[in-house]
């Protein structure tokens, strides 16, 4: 369940809170009681469409620190500079921007080549998690 991601206002606005989604899954997601082992790399993908009306920065830092590795996949009016404050480094391989979701196949091979390249560096003959968030309306749930 998502709703945490969209807020919605008494008017019918939806705001976009990817900051306490990041940090919802800083807590939930990446613990030992949620399936998270020691010594397993931990990669978060996040794909949104629109700009974030919270802090994404110190959540997005606070996930870093804690070893997970993170992607930022935006769609259509996704702000470029908010997906590589959330991504880790380098952007070039951490960051993607498409201009619709029409066209996300688009990247699914250099996406997938990139998280399983950095699972095999990372991995010391484990299998890692790979954490999808989907932050999106049409979505309304973590893979």
């Amino acid at each position: 369940h998502m709703s945490f991601i969209h807020n919605i206002t008494s008017w019918g606005l939806f705001y976009l809170v990817l900051g306490l989604a990041l940090t919802f899954i800083l807590e939930n997601s990446f613990k030992p009681e949620a399936g998270s082992r020691t010594g397993v790399p931990k990669i978060g993908i996040l794909i949104t469409d629109g700009k974030s009306q919270d802090d994404v920065f110190s959540s997005a830092e606070s996930l870093r620190d804690a070893g997970i590795e993170l992607f930022a996949i935006g769609v259509k009016n996704a702000d470029l500079n908010e997906l590589k404050a959330i991504a880790s480094e380098p952007d070039e391989t951490h960051v993607y921007n498409v201009a619709d979701f029409n066209i996300m196949n688009t990247i699914i091979e250099s996406l997938t080549k990139t998280v399983c390249t950095r699972v095999e560096e990372q991995d010391k003959g484990l299998k890692g998690r790979v954490l999808c968030v989907c932050a999106l309306p049409q979505c309304g749930y973590i893979l």
